[in-house]
């Protein structure tokens, strides 16, 4: 019924101050009791009793196959045969229509009404029989964007008239009024450290007389959530918003209200958590408070107007851009991992090698470095796609609730993908594991690990030498350039690698050491002599970025390449082996992390 529409019978809508708004005459009380009447004795016309049963039949499963209950006395599964007690339930199996124990009738199969698989019917219990019966295929997928529109419509609509009905709590109350008690009332109490230890204290007992606003409600005369409506009883809790002062439940208010002291400037601040303005490293005199939804985007524009009338930045960060360019990065790693990680399964399961067999297949391919370089390319997108997670979801701050979720349920999602991919990774390896003779697995490692510390050699020679270009180029700072020169002086990677081949040829690989190194200083150069595939991509930058804001970006990027090659030569590699390149390079990573200021890693965009 829309909202324009009359009620058919019941009780005059009523105005804000609870009277109705018609008379008893105009709506008609004879008619609406020989109604309900009508509908007290069953008599009434509206629906038919019969019209309601046979449409319950016709959507509900087809129970016409099914075995009665009281003739039998075991489960139907003849592996089981257990034999039912009082305690046993006897269960049918949705399909076949037999009876079953509670064990034996742990699967689900998609069904029509008449009981028959069909991919796009509803799931149901079945026995394992029916389950294995015929093959599984997914139903049609289905766009449910109009649907969530609709919803989304129409719950705006219902704010909207909710917010009509009754005035919000920044039109009622001074909410800047408020925060200034709150904010007077904590820097009187964190003046002394005895007294801010007794409040924190005595928080879960009883609330200071600071906190409680002059709107103050009684929690005993307060029966649902102002915001909800929530009726409260033994499970629903109720809490007092610390700005408004009226009661609400858990669920419509949070601890996010953040006052705190600046340690630098001596004065009392506040912030919303996880929004723009929070500090990220937590204060040691604050205090978390409850304030409710409402307050909540009320405060949310009081810290958009302060933060507007403060000196901003000169470089302020896009964050729907920046997220949208997150997004379409890991998209794009998606699409790589699902062709990587079904082509590291068929090298798997194609693999047939025991004692006896050959290393090298026909025409002189060889399956052992086929099946280490799946395995390689796969890992290499799982490791990248976790750091681009860390490095650029994570760093991003949203400036308001609605990015906050945003942010929120994009993190989430690619998150929740990240780990099924691990998972499946580890099962294919764990696969391998027991499907592949010991000395087979030994030599896949040392490939891999041979693979993984001559990348790092080339990604590590190739950015000093790059560093070097651009320094001497623009008359930079050395500083950066000293810093990287530290793993090429040391010659670390050098050693490692060296190691590396000698350890595959001990078991078997044709590997020689001076043509190794070779080709990896001549895959370097190359590298280096290409814009496509150089790591430091500066002829894309503004030229007229001053030197300053060139080295900070020149800090990034090394720090952003130092950082995947830890992550890649930790996960790729045994703990045994490569001590000192994991140890070097990790220096190296505290040292540019220590250079740049955290500040920066939101302001850049890169």
């Amino acid at each position: 019924m829309s909202a324009t529409q009359a009620p058919r019978f019941g009780r005059a809508p009523s105005n804000q101050q609870g009277h109705f708004t018609q008379s008893p005459t105009d709506i008609g009380w004879d008619a609406v009791r020989k109604e309900l009447k009508e509908i007290d004795h069953g008599q009434t016309a509206l629906v038919d009793s019969s019209d309601i049963e046979r449409t319950h039949r016709a959507r509900t499963l087809t129970r016409a196959h099914w075995k009665p209950q009281d003739q039998v006395a075991y489960c139907s599964n003849p592996v089981c045969k257990k034999k039912f007690g009082a305690l046993d339930r006897k269960l049918h199996c949705r399909s076949c229509g037999q009876v079953f124990c509670d064990t034996c009738t742990q699967f689900k199969r998609k069904l029509d009404l008449k009981a028959q698989p069909d991919p796009d019917g509803t799931p149901y219990r079945v026995c394992e029989k029916c389950y294995d019966k015929g093959p599984q295929v997914f139903g049609r997928a289905r766009d449910w964007k109009a649907s969530f529109v609709t919803a989304r419509e129409a719950g705006r609509r219902r704010r909207h008239q909710n917010s009509l009905k009754e005035p919000t709590v920044g039109s009622r109350l001074g909410v800047q009024d408020e925060l200034d008690r709150l904010r007077r009332g904590f820097g009187n109490s964190a003046g002394s450290w005895l007294l801010s230890t007794v409040t924190e204290l005595r928080g879960p007992l009883s609330v200071p007389d600071w906190q409680r606003s002059p709107h103050w409600e009684n929690t005993k005369l307060v029966t649902v959530c102002h915001v909800c409506r929530t009726k409260f009883g033994v499970l629903t809790s109720k809490h007092h918003c610390k700005v408004c002062g009226r009661i609400i439940c858990k669920a419509c208010g949070a601890d996010d209200l953040l006052i705190f002291i600046n340690e630098a400037t001596k004065d009392v601040c506040w912030a919303l958590y996880g929004l723009e303005g929070c500090p990220e490293k937590e204060p040691s005199a604050r205090l978390y408070l409850r304030c409710c939804s409402q307050c909540k985007e009320a405060l949310q524009q009081i810290k958009a107007k302060e933060l507007d009338r403060t000196d901003a930045p000169a470089v302020e960060s896009d964050f729907m851009g920046d997220l949208c360019k997150a997004h379409d990065d890991l998209c794009r790693l998606q699409e790589k991992l699902e062709k990587q990680m079904p082509v590291f399964q068929e090298h798997i399961e194609s693999l047939s090698i025991d004692k006896c067999s050959p290393r090298s297949g026909p025409h002189g391919t060889s399956p052992i470095k086929s099946l280490a370089k799946a395995q390689m390319d796969a890992s290499d997108c799982i490791t990248r796609y976790g750091l681009l997670l860390n490095q650029q979801l994570r760093r991003l701050r949203p400036t308001h609730k609605l990015h906050a979720t945003l942010l929120s349920r994009v993190a989430q999602s690619k998150m929740l993908y990240y780990r099924d991919q691990l998972f499946l990774f580890r099962a294919l390896k764990g696969s391998l594991s027991s499907t592949t003779p010991p000395e087979v697995l030994e030599l896949v490692q040392h490939t891999v690990e041979l693979q993984t510390i001559t990348n790092v050699f080339i990604v590590m020679r190739q950015l000093s030498f790059e560093i070097l270009h651009i320094t001497e180029a623009r008359s930079l700072d050395r500083e950066l350039l000293e810093t990287l020169m530290t793993v090429q002086r040391d010659e670390v990677c050098n050693l490692d690698m060296q190691a590396a081949v000698e350890r595959c040829v001990k078991i078997g690989q044709s590997e020689d050491w001076a043509e190794h190194f070779k080709f990896s200083k001549e895959l370097t150069s190359m590298r280096i002599k290409e814009k496509d595939t150089r790591i430091v991509k500066i002829h894309t930058w503004p030229r007229s970025l001053p030197k300053s804001q060139l080295e900070m970006r020149l800090h990034h990027r090394c720090y952003e390449i130092v950082e995947k090659v830890s992550c890649e030569l930790e996960a790729k590699s045994s703990s045994r082996n490569f001590k000192s390149s994991k140890e070097c390079i990790g220096l190296l990573k505290a040292q540019l992390e220590t250079a740049l200021p955290r500040d920066h890693f939101n302001s850049l965009s890169l």
